[in-house]
């Protein structure tokens, strides 16, 4: 395995190391993680330990594993990128650039990149178009990007998502940056609504959300909605309003 997702069964873990001696250290669950990267790290404090205690901790690895590493596979993805005619070439570069790179690291590919230039009356409806149009592509992910970030529930690119023919799951996230990460399905394909953060190469919510849908994960408003805690990530020079100008 070159690179892929550490599953960690929290519960057990917690149990493992509330054992008088015993301390077992991880990664978070679900993290990304490399080639040659330590995940794990487990110390035997005392000069021994009681039998009960070995008992116990034996009787803690059951008939799954505590820790896994999933691996990645190689998926095919597609970019759809809209905004005004002026800022094609901008938008475009941008958002391409920074997320080929990212599924590049994780073992995938960007196989498709289209642009949708139009109008506020006829943009929604090119949207649609072009979205059924890559989902009929037989992609493993497609991701919607804008000139603009996704301000609203009811924005042009979730608007444009269900006139396509899909469903919403999740607007908005607690991680920051990345707050206005958008979350759909299209004909079970999932798509991936970019907040602006993800043109940034820095840690933002796209760096959490990306491997997990890479490898099959199909993620809801909880699973969401659970990245609050640690969802605190370092700024990145796109945003808007950076916080040393709050």
């Amino acid at each position: 395995v070159t690179r892929g997702i550490l599953r960690v069964d929290v519960e057990r873990l917690l149990t493992l190391n509330d054992l008088d001696g015993i301390t077992l250290a991880t990664l978070p669950h679900q993290s990304d993680v490399r080639e040659g990267k330590m995940i794990a790290t487990t110390k035997i404090l005392p000069y021994a330990l009681p039998e009960e205690v070995v008992a116990r901790a034996e009787s803690l690895a059951g008939d799954a594993p505590l820790l896994r590493l999933d691996p990645l596979a190689s998926r095919s993805v597609a970019l759809l990128v809209h905004g005004t005619e002026g800022s094609r070439d901008r938008t475009l570069t941008s958002f391409e650039s920074a997320l080929r790179q990212r599924l590049e690291a994780l073992g995938s590919r960007l196989e498709r990149v289209e642009f949708v230039a139009g109008g506020e009356e006829d943009a929604e409806a090119h949207l649609a178009a072009a979205l059924r149009r890559l989902a009929a592509d037989d992609h493993d992910l497609q991701i919607l990007a804008g000139e603009t970030a996704v301000q609203d529930r009811h924005d042009l690119s979730p608007r444009a998502v269900e006139r396509a023919g899909g469903k919403v799951l999740c607007y908005g996230a607690p991680v920051d940056p990345g707050n206005l990460l958008l979350l759909a399905e299209l004909d079970g394909i999932p798509v991936l609504g970019a907040p602006g953060c993800a043109r940034s190469p820095k840690r933002n919510i796209v760096d959490l959300v990306l491997p997990r849908l890479l490898i099959g994960d199909r993620l809801d408003r909880r699973d969401i909605v659970a990245m609050g805690h640690g969802g605190l990530l370092e700024d990145v020079p796109e945003r808007p309003l950076p916080r040393s100008r709050l």
